[in-house]
């Protein structure tokens, strides 16, 4: 057995070696896993899993922070479990059962995930190996439109079911789901146990109680139950809550929110009141310290000692749900759950996970020297531009104001003047041939608008914004006002046509790239041009015409990029004939695509290198000129793309590595000022990536932040 090992081991190692069965090539382009070099991952849609939903609706995050599940409805009909800060897909589980709505909920120790419907069928996984344990199906009760919300106790042996509209409650066995109590509960969808699993608390279906009380604590051993002489629409319970302990309580009314320690006993004290209306959910942090709520559109975190507010925020919409984490989570997490957004959130505030619903599509992000990022969300209910910090914070929105925005079609392009003070985003208009282009000067941390103005005769409502001037006065873009793309130069105050220019050899099939503004009064322009199956693309000086020289490619040119000192010209090509379908232009198809560096005075082709993908989106070079980062992807066989961050040495040539980009696709990058991170963004996402270790700087220090 030994001597079949080594060799079968030993014609592996030929095999390799000589770029036989398993290909030598493709194991040195092999990407590396990205969790290894990704600082954060912050998908659209989750990396598209939500695609096809038409209303996300629910979620629940796992106690240790590791898993996050969301019930999709629409034609999706699935269970999808993802990862909460980076959103790539764990597992999910086709479901043929549509509802408006769904409630999920995790067991305290990860082991269970339960899921209920309206219907009253509840369906238990187990999360070791994410099978179906056990369904059921409540007794089916009247006028039911929610589903029961479920909640496990402490030890995860129990799980309490409770409708909304329902007079009763039910408390089933884990994992043979069991019916062991069906108790009668005043409508409302809040229960609770107890710290030691032994109690349960939900409001009583009777109000006229001789203690004037309403919540009920039942022994589910006993089957005895006790009256609290409390009355509230929600409340949650401290982590340390027993019958018997001190412990504390937070309920709410239509006219506030109250803290009571000592619930059970005959004189409840409260330690503090805060006036708040329509709350809509209240939990615990998993150590007691902290209360957050949802009241009023509101989003408000409180100390739980004395009720003061540690963090706020104004929170529209229809907020339904509150969840959280664990004290082992080292970062603490919870969840904000509404009909048309839900977002995971820390308890800094920070936005984790944010997801828009039917879209919320980032499209591009640039470099704001030296910690910040700009980015635009190019279709959602708010196409927008915001600054964030370099951490994936959002910071500031830039919105197209004066102009209306249900008027805005969607976010077009984005440009940033080559010191980084100045910000220029372009909009389409809906139905209108015509777009928005708003200005801004960036300092510090915050923007603040110099110019807006209108961009018109645009019969593909689509166009493209190119440098600025050196003085930063001046914008280029480039527009189709008929079938024929041109350059125009505006002015940065009002937007005035400054210049126009076209190629005389232009065609239908011309496509115009500014690369570079070197001096005031010239504009290196790449004009590219179809030759058949081959793509040409010349250099030209703007408005002089001069030509700097053409640089050839097989198939479409898909990717060009101007090195830092302007003397390389990078170009990427798609393997395959570039299609046209709805989504825009796409390169469908297998085979090698290829990567070329020019000498652009010498116009000598240094070197070029065929790659094992068959598509490069984006072609950047880093700040210092030492290396080249491509957008890499080919599409799979289920119409989905496979994509990786690469990168060259610029000088001769040598693959660095590659890096998987967590089923995102690569349509932007830009490099950070240290050259040792990298921001890789498309309408299915955004991604920071840390590249030292490919560069031989040390050690990745992915994840985490300040």
């Amino acid at each position: 057995m030994r001597a079949l090992r080594l060799f079968t081991g030993t014609l592996l190692g030929l095999a390799l070696l000589s770029g036989g069965v398993l290909g030598y090539r493709e194991v040195k382009y092999a990407p590396q896993d990205w969790r290894e070099h990704a600082v954060w991952v912050k998908p659209s849609w989750a990396g598209g899993w939500f695609n096809d939903a038409w209303c996300i609706n629910g979620y629940a995050l796992s106690p240790d922070g590791r898993w996050l599940a969301v019930p999709l409805r629409g034609r999706s009909r699935q269970l999808v479990v993802l990862h909460p800060s980076y959103g790539f897909l764990i597992a999910r589980f086709p479901t043929v059962d549509v509802y408006e709505s769904y409630w999920v909920a995790f067991s305290p120790d990860g082991r269970w995930l339960a899921l209920s419907t309206p219907e009253g069928k509840i369906t238990l996984w187990e999360t070791a190996r994410w099978r179906v344990v056990r369904s059921t199906r409540l007794p089916k009760e009247p006028y039911t439109l929610c589903p029961p919300r479920l909640r496990f106790s402490p030890d995860g042996s129990l799980l309490g079911a409770k409708f909304r509209e329902s007079d009763w409650l039910y408390v089933l066995g884990v994992p043979d789901l069991t019916l062991r109590v069906r108790a009668g509960a005043l409508q409302g969808k809040d229960l609770a146990f107890s710290g030691d699993g032994r109690w349960v608390v939900y409001r009583s279906l009777y109000r006229a109680l001789p203690t004037g009380g309403c919540l009920v604590v039942r022994d589910l051993m006993t089957g005895h139950e006790e009256r609290w002489p409390l009355c509230a629409d929600r409340f949650a319970l401290s982590p340390d809550l027993t019958p018997s302990g001190p412990a504390a309580v937070a309920v709410s009314d239509d006219q506030e929110v109250r803290f009571i320690r000592d619930p059970q006993g005959p004189s409840p004290r409260v330690l503090w009141r805060v006036p708040l209306r329509d709350v809509r959910d209240l939990i615990f942090s998993p150590d007691g310290r902290r209360v957050a709520l949802l009241a009023g559109g509101r989003l408000l975190i409180l100390d739980a000692e004395d009720g003061k507010i540690l963090y706020e925020e104004e929170r529209p919409g229809n907020w339904i749900r509150l969840e959280m984490g664990s004290p082992a989570d080292p970062d603490p997490k919870f969840v904000q759950v509404g009909s048309r957004r839900s977002i995971l959130f820390a308890f800094d505030g920070t936005a984790l996970l944010d997801v828009w619903c039917p879209c919320r599509r980032e499209r591009s992000a640039r470099v704001l020297p030296p910690q910040a990022l700009v980015t635009t969300v190019a279709h959602s209910p708010r196409p927008v531009a915001e600054i964030w910090d370099i951490w994936g914070r959002p910071r500031q929105e830039l919105l197209p104001d004066p102009y209306a925005l249900k008027e805005v079609y969607r976010s077009e392009a984005l440009a940033l003047s080559a010191d980084g003070t100045r910000i220029a985003v372009a909009w389409s208009l809906v139905l209108q041939s015509r777009g928005v282009v708003k200005v801004w000067a960036f300092s510090g941390t915050r923007a603040t608008a110099l110019s807006v103005w209108e961009v018109q005769d645009l019969p593909w409502r689509e166009f493209r914004l190119g440098p600025f001037s050196p003085d930063g006065e001046r914008l280029a873009l480039v527009v189709r006002p008929n079938d024929k793309e041109e350059l125009q130069i505006r002015s940065v105050a009002d937007g005035r046509l400054l210049g126009r220019w076209s190629p005389p050899s232009a065609t239908d099939y011309s496509v115009l790239q500014p690369l570079a503004w070197p001096r005031d009064d010239e504009l290196w322009v790449a004009h590219l041009r179809a030759e058949g199956a081959h793509e040409t693309a010349e250099l030209v000086r703007v408005p002089s015409g001069g030509t700097l020289g053409e640089f050839p490619m097989p198939a479409r040119i898909t990717a060009l990029a101007l090195s830092p000192d302007r003397r390389f010209l990078g170009m990427g090509n798609c393997a395959a004939s570039l299609m046209w379908d709805l989504s825009g232009w796409a390169c469908p198809g297998q085979g090698d695509a290829l990567i070329r560096l020019w000498d652009v005075r010498a116009g000598r082709l240094i070197w070029e290198r065929t790659i094992p993908w068959s598509y490069v989106t984006e072609l950047v070079f880093s700040p210092d000129g030492r290396y080249v980062a491509a957008g890499v992807c080919t599409e799979r066989d289920d119409d989905r793309f496979r994509c990786a961050l690469a990168l060259w040495e610029a000088s001769g040539g040598r693959f660095l590595g590659a890096v998987d980009t967590a089923g995102l696709f690569v349509e932007e990058i830009d490099v950070l000022p240290d050259g040792g991170r990298v921001i890789t963004a498309s309408e299915s996402g955004l991604a920071l990536w840390d590249v030292r270790k490919l560069l031989g700087r040390g050690a990745s220090a992915p994840g985490g932040r300040p």
